[in-house]
């Protein structure tokens, strides 16, 4: 094997145990969101954990899926099929990368029903 399939094959399984662990984990691992943590525990109550933590945990499924099958491309086909997966994850991974607080969270925030409703089931 070579480095590009190497590569594609160590992310894979990176990406593959973290969506294992946001898939476990639910709500209670939204701490491990980029941003999310640095949130005061008041604003915090703002976003819906459980939809972020669920879209943290498929789009770690989607990477892990892409690169094994950048992996096997590499492999089997050329070492060369790697760079434009790499490309392509990059693309999906910098897409939802943001500095701003709202465009990063602003989707999942609670309307002031449902927060009171979230409040009052705990």
């Amino acid at each position: 094997m070579d480095t590009g399939t190497y590569t594609c094959v160590m992310f894979a399984v990176l990406f593959a145990a973290m969506g294992i662990v946001f898939a476990f984990a639910k709500g209670r691992a939204a701490q491990m969101i980029s941003g999310f943590n640095t949130l005061s525990r008041e604003r915090q109550k703002l976003y819906d954990k459980d939809a972020m933590v669920k879209e943290m945990r498929n789009n770690m499924f989607l990477w892990s899926a892409l690169l094994s099958v950048g992996a096997l491309l590499s492999y089997y086909i050329s070492s060369y099929l790697c760079i434009p997966v790499l490309i392509i994850w990059a693309v999906l991974f910098f897409k939802d990368v943001h500095l701003d607080e709202e465009k990063a969270f602003g989707r999942f925030r609670l309307t002031e029903s449902e927060g009171k409703e979230c409040r009052r089931k705990k």
